[in-house]
């Protein structure tokens, strides 16, 4: 899964390894990116409405659908089996939700009132950069859905909590299992 701007824009491509196969996802003059994978799922930001939506692609069914349409900006997309986190500005602060792509139901996932961003999902842990005790360098937090339990991972400072538009750098962190790793400091020190 790669985004490419060959055709003057940027739209999504997919490689199927053992085959060399390249197939095109995304076909539209808006931005597509930002995607993410998971078995035969594919989820990305999508600027075709003229805001940042969430879309959804079926790699074995070649379907693609609107996951989340909202005059609000969706962004940073997280995959971990039918479930999707990502970071959602609609009440006027950046929180994480939750989208199940088999349902299609959404959970807010955070209701503090500071910006939580960059959120990743793994098993039953979602989680972000959260600016709730640090408004310019955010901590990790996590929520547990199995225990449905919210709390601080790791102190600060983890990312700087600034928004570049369409360079806002990439996610820090990462999960696989029980491991968790994410960048400690600032792009300033």
């Amino acid at each position: 899964m790669y985004e490419d701007d060959r055709h003057g824009n940027s739209d999504l491509y997919l490689l199927d390894k053992p085959t060399g196969q390249e197939r095109q996802i995304t076909n539209d003059p808006a931005y597509q990116g930002r995607a993410t994978i998971w078995g035969d799922s594919i989820v990305w930001e999508d600027f075709r409405n003229s805001s940042e939506d969430l879309y959804a692609y079926d790699v074995r069914t070649d379907t693609e659908k609107p996951l989340v349409i909202h005059p609000a900006r969706q962004r940073f997309p997280s995959l971990w089996g039918s479930l999707v986190v990502y970071e959602d500005d609609r009440h006027g602060d950046w929180e994480i939700y939750l989208t199940d792509l088999t349902t299609g139901q959404e959970t807010r996932v955070t209701t503090h009132p500071a910006n939580q961003f960059r959120p990743r999902i793994w098993g039953d842990w979602i989680l972000w950069v959260d600016g709730r005790n640090d408004p310019t360098y955010g901590e990790l937090w996590g929520y547990n859905r199995r225990t449905h339990t919210e709390q601080k991972l790791a102190d600060g400072p983890i990312d700087p909590l600034v928004d570049y538009g369409m360079s806002t750098r990439l996610p820090p962190l990462a999960i696989s299992g029980t491991q968790v790793a994410f960048e400690r400091g600032t792009m300033w020190s």
